[in-house]
C-alpha cells in the first residue's frame, strides 16, 4: 500500500469521527477512484506515484463538473 493511499483513510477515519461530511465525501471520492484503479492493475499494489495520477484525475473532473 501506497504512503499516501495510506495517509487518505487515515484522515478519512479522523474526518468521519469529527463528522466533517465535505472532506469524508472528498476522501471517500479518492478512495473509490484508488480502489477502482487497484482492481483494473490485478490487485497490484499501487505506488505513490499512481496515486498522485489518481488525485490529478479526480481533481480536474471536480474543477471541470463546476465549471460546466
Amino acid at each position: 500500500m501506497a504512503r499516501l493511499e495510506k495517509k487518505i483513510k487515515e484522515d478519512l477515519n479522523g474526518a468521519l469521527k469529527q463528522k466533517n461530511e465535505d472532506r469524508v465525501s472528498a476522501l471517500r471520492l479518492l478512495r473509490a477512484a484508488i480502489e477502482e484503479k487497484f482492481i483494473q492493475r490485478g490487485k497490484e499494489d499501487l505506488k505513490d506515484e499512481d496515486v498522485v495520477q489518481i488525485i490529478k484525475k479526480e481533481t480536474k473532473k471536480i474543477k471541470d463538473s463546476i465549471e460546466a
